[in-house]
């Protein structure tokens, strides 16, 4: 007799669940229709469990320690704009401008050494005080993870400025070492008797800008930890300048007419440009909201560095045209011209910051910056005191002085800076 074939199937679906029944555990004894109904039925309803969805590029989750836990976390390109509040080494200039009172012996009036003297200008560091300035770092992740940046950076023209002026009380004069005496001379801008009307104005600065762009590749990574060497190009320039003029009437009526006004300038100008490869580290460290960065380099290659030395003196005789010869003071025709040479140099840098996000887009830093330039030329290192006054108008009797010189030292700048990065 044969069997429904509903029957048959029911008894094909018993077999089936009695060999599933003999290679699967339960919590639970279950017969084996109840497990086959198990499967058959309608699926239970499940609950999703999500991690709490707190900012992190891309909206995605954080581990239980804080730190951020998908690759979609780390930016693909982020532009960094920061105010920098910092200040350098400066450098020390000598006495350019002097003072003694009324009553002082000519021969004495302004010379260095005296008790009576009084350095107006000179004889200090200059160029020392705080500055502000500007950076602007890029940096944009390629698909395979590493990393391309570029970056510049400038500081505000350091300026230190001085003027003076007198009709003779007080005694205004710019000394220097007379090799004719020798010994400290100086020249008068006022003097009862002798000079009148006289001033003397000295301005100066200091400027400085960098760039650099870089590759990076990961060293070592994990959620809350990146670490990446860096090679790439590095650029600074540093241009320093010293200006000095004096101005005075002649009342004697000696070597020029009573009324001539003498006007003398001395400017020393100077640049220290580098090129070079760098090398170095970055450490980023993340928790929460907050990141801390390391930066550690060092620039390796040339410094070029140019000196260039004008002066000159101006005669007016009264109704008589201006006429301008070569030469000034400490600017004379043995320093005077433009002299350039290349040096090796090496310029390490430190960089710390500390970041909060705000957003998906948007943070906040605050970080402290150094740098050290190992061989720079600056203005006030080219300045020669000794003087040899047989020269202007000349023949030179004596010893070439003032040298010219191509003096190097080293410099260092550093500071705070506030600032903000934009991602995307």
């Amino acid at each position: 007799m044969q069997k429904p074939l509903n029957a048959w199937f029911t008894v094909a679906l018993l077999a089936i669940a009695a060999c599933l029944s003999l290679g699967t555990q339960t919590t639970a004894q279950e017969s084996p229709l109840e497990y086959l109904a198990s499967f058959m039925g309608p699926p239970p309803e499940q609950t999703e469990i999500h991690a709490p969805l707190q900012g992190c590029q891309g909206n995605c989750g954080w581990i239980s320690d804080g730190c951020c836990a998908e690759d979609c976390c780390f930016p693909q390109t982020t532009v960094r704009l920061e105010y920098l509040m910092w200040w350098g080494r400066g450098q020390n200039i000598p006495t350019l401008v002097t003072t003694s009172p009324n009553g002082t012996p000519q021969a004495e009036a302004g010379v260095l050494g005296f008790p009576d003297t009084t350095a107006v200008f000179g004889d200090q560091g200059i160029h020392q005080r705080l500055r502000s300035g500007a950076r602007i770092t890029i940096n944009s992740e390629l698909d395979s993870g590493d990393v391309l940046g570029f970056r510049f950076w400038g500081l505000e023209n350091a300026r230190e400025n001085s003027f003076a002026a007198s009709t003779g009380d007080p005694i205004l004069a710019r000394p220097f070492f007379n090799t004719q005496l020798p010994g400290e001379d100086a020249l008068l801008s006022a003097f009862p008797g002798v000079t009148t009307d006289g001033s003397i104005a000295v301005r100066t600065g200091n400027e400085i800008l960098g760039a650099d762009a870089w590759f990076r590749r990961c060293l070592a990574r994990d959620a809350c930890f990146q670490m990446d060497w860096l090679a790439g190009y590095q650029f600074v320039r540093m241009n320093d300048s010293i200006f000095i003029r004096d101005r005075q009437t002649d009342i004697t009526g000696g070597i020029f007419p009573a009324g001539t006004i003498i006007s003398t300038t001395d400017n020393f100008r100077t640049s220290s440009e580098f090129h070079g490869g760098t090398i170095g580290l970055v450490v980023e460290n993340r928790y929460d909201v907050w990141q801390l960065d390391l930066l550690a380099k060092i620039a390796l290659g040339n410094m070029h560095q140019t000196v260039n030395v004008g002066g000159s003196t101006t005669v007016t005789e009264p109704t008589l045209a201006p006429v301008t010869t070569t030469g000034g003071l400490l600017a004379q025709g043995t320093n005077i011209g433009t002299r350039s040479r290349n040096r090796f140099a090496f310029i390490p840098e430190v960089n710390c910051n500390l970041s909060c996000r705000v957003n998906d887009q948007w943070t906040f830093t605050m970080g402290y910056s150094f740098l050290y330039f190992s061989d720079v030329v600056v203005a006030g290192g080219q300045i020669d005191h000794s003087v040899n006054l047989s020269q202007n108008p000349g023949p030179l009797v004596g010893p070439a002085r003032p040298a010219p010189l191509l003096n190097a030292t080293d410099y260092w700048v550093q500071g705070l800076s506030l600032g903000m990065d934009f991602s995307f």
